[in-house]
């Protein structure tokens, strides 16, 4: 629609994930670790459905190619801008699937892997699992999308412990970052030491979100500082509404 179109969501993004950093990212940053945690496309083929076959129609902007065409090229311009500016950074990309868009998120780890298969302060983390892994010093960090099997705390638990059980050991900090109903908030499951920390969205009052509930939430990003010795440090939370 005229009020929301991906031209204003290309600008909001760059606003968000951009123009925010120079407050929170120093020189001295070892890793800039940007997660999609799914859903990064509203539909995920020319029907212009979900993975599983929800009709979005009428629900979306453009072609199903032109939006997947934005959604590359904005990932590699954002990147390729952090690389500019902090050039001591390594940048980390774990992509990890939603309901909405599986296979075009398979696609866009398989394209980004092939732009910076040369670069190697880019390392981008794609794969047919559903989740993803970073250790960083004494902090364990996994990252889904939360839905079906994924959004059991116990599930997620033994599958953090299984999937790397030498990191899962020798860490004081671990958590796992969830996306999927697009609210902000943790959870801590004591008898595990693993913290549940659920991030909001940007995502305006459309449709699919209406007929789920997904209303009235605060839109924002969040970023997450952690120390390679200490683990979790702070989290800046940046609105929509402040911008």
């Amino acid at each position: 629609s005229p009020e929301y179109n991906t031209e204003i969501v290309e600008n909001l993004l760059w606003s968000l994930l951009y123009n925010q950093l120079p407050n929170i990212v120093t020189e001295d940053t070892e890793i800039i670790l940007l997660c999609l945690n799914g859903d990064f496309l509203h539909i995920d083929n020319v029907q212009h459905s979900t993975t599983r076959g929800t009709s979005l129609v009428g629900d979306s902007t453009g072609s199903y190619l032109q939006l997947y065409s934005k959604a590359l090229n904005f990932l590699i311009r954002y990147v390729n801008k952090l690389c500019t500016e902090y050039p001591n950074s390594e940048i980390i990309l774990p992509l990890v699937p939603g309901n909405h868009d599986l296979v075009s998120t398979r696609h866009l780890g398989l394209a980004l892997e092939c732009y910076y298969s040369e670069n190697k302060q880019v390392t981008i983390l794609s794969s047919e699992e559903n989740y993803q892994f970073v250790r960083y010093g004494a902090t364990l960090l996994g990252f889904t999308h939360g839905d079906e099997k994924l959004k059991d705390p116990k599930v997620l638990a033994g599958l953090l412990m299984s999937m790397q059980p030498r990191d899962y050991a020798e860490t004081k900090t671990r958590s796992w970052h969830l996306g999927h109903n697009h609210r902000a908030g943790e959870k801590f499951l004591e008898e595990f030491g693993i913290l549940l920390r659920y991030f909001p969205s940007i995502t305006t009052n459309n449709l699919w979100s209406r007929e789920r509930a997904y209303i009235n939430q605060t839109r924002a990003v969040e970023v997450l500082t952690f120390d390679f010795d200490h683990g979790y440090i702070k989290t800046d939370h940046i609105s929509v509404s402040k911008l």
